[in-house]
């Protein structure tokens, strides 16, 4: 699943939503905050470093796509399926900003979900 990212807020409003059924892939400095790491730990997500090397950032592309594969193609996988903000950042919910490639590399089916929150 793909959706794009509004703000902090979003990984609690998916997890409530689906019943903690989705894992996350996450903002590595996410993994100093309290409860957001606590959820992405249970749920099986996985941290992507912001500023990585070339390397890196291919290794993670590799990690994404293999986990893709595993949830769509093993009916015995354990894995719960991930959610994928592909813009790698918030925005100020006026437009999208480019995707990152992570979560499109394997072309298996991606499921959309738009996130708008509206204030008054």
């Amino acid at each position: 699943m793909v959706a794009n990212h509004c703000g902090p807020l979003d990984i609690l409003c998916i997890i409530q939503h689906y019943y903690g059924d989705m894992a996350f892939l996450a903002n590595a400095g996410l993994s100093k905050v309290p409860i957001i790491s606590f959820l992405i730990r249970v749920t099986g997500g996985f941290y992507a470093p912001r500023f990585a090397s070339k390397d890196t950032r291919n290794a993670l592309v590799e990690l994404i796509a293999d986990r893709q594969v595993e949830v769509e193609t093993k009916s015995e996988s354990t894995k719960a399926p991930m959610i994928i903000f592909p813009e790698g950042s918030t925005q100020n919910n006026l437009f999208l900003l480019p995707f990152k490639r992570g979560a499109f590399m394997t072309e298996t089916t991606i499921r959309p979900l738009v996130l708008k929150y509206e204030c008054s």
